[in-house]
């Protein structure tokens, strides 16, 4: 009497559904951005893309702690960018100078 033929495949499915996850959020990490003229920024992913007002965005964290990600904390959500992504310091700077009740957290 051996383990039945279900486990496995019940733990294959759910490990296929992990990966699944895994890749889509990794996926919808934007790689690009650009600054829009209506004060809106645009950031492009492979998984989709976001336009977002600068007045929206709540909170930024970019502490070098923060396990290589920026984090825009938005009233509807949070968009997570790669502490490497180019042209990043410059991003900051524009959203602090244009949204003055932004929280800055930066230890870069």
């Amino acid at each position: 009497m051996g383990v039945p033929l279900i486990y496995p495949a019940i733990f294959s499915f759910l490990g296929f559904i992990f990966v699944i996850l895994t890749w889509y959020s990794y996926m919808t990490i934007p790689f690009e951005f650009e600054f829009a003229p209506d004060n809106c920024l645009r950031f492009r992913a492979i998984g989709r893309k976001l336009i977002v007002s600068i007045y929206d965005i709540r909170e930024i964290d970019a502490r070098a702690w923060n396990r290589g990600f920026v984090t825009f904390r938005l009233s509807r959500g949070v968009i997570y960018l790669f502490l490497a992504m180019p042209g990043l310091k410059n991003l900051i700077e524009e959203v602090k100078s244009n949204n003055q009740s932004v929280q800055v957290k930066v230890s870069l």
